[in-house]
């Protein structure tokens, strides 16, 4: 199954908790399509614990891929989230907090401060980790 590719963000996302699988696969595709329809606050939003698990590992997937300050502080607050979607794509982000000058500057910076001195340590194995594993498929 596929949707027009006209079918908005408002149109797509109550169909992700669809339980036919094709459906809520096709929402999810035309979610990707149409994230730029969605603010970062939206997506932070969609994150909070009482949305269904769906919803709020695609948002924080999508908050992943923004380098805006809001995003990042998400990411560093789902770090031990007990959706391991939303806890990975929460970790794949947060790693940045590492490499980017940027990250910890602007709006929410004693926070995300905080948060990145109190999960040092794992973000750095994590890092650490992900480059291993590019060296290794590099050198395949």
């Amino acid at each position: 199954m596929t949707f027009s590719p006209d079918i908005g963000w408002n149109e797509a996302l109550p169909l992700l908790t669809d339980p036919a699988k094709e459906v809520s696969r096709a929402a999810r595709g035309a979610l990707w399509a149409a994230r730029s329809e969605v603010t970062v606050a939206q997506l932070v939003a969609l994150t909070a614990s009482g949305e269904p698990p769906e919803r709020r590992s695609l948002a924080m997937q999508l908050l992943a891929r923004s380098f805006e300050p809001a995003a990042l502080l998400t990411a560093l607050r789902l770090l031990d989230d007990p959706l391991p979607a939303v806890r990975a794509a929460a970790r794949d982000d947060a790693r940045r907090v590492l490499w980017d000058r940027t990250a910890a500057g602007g709006p929410h910076a004693e926070e995300i401060r905080a948060l990145a001195e109190r999960h040092h340590e794992r973000l750095t194995v994590w890092l650490a980790e992900t480059r291993r594993r590019n060296r290794a498929l590099r050198n395949r």
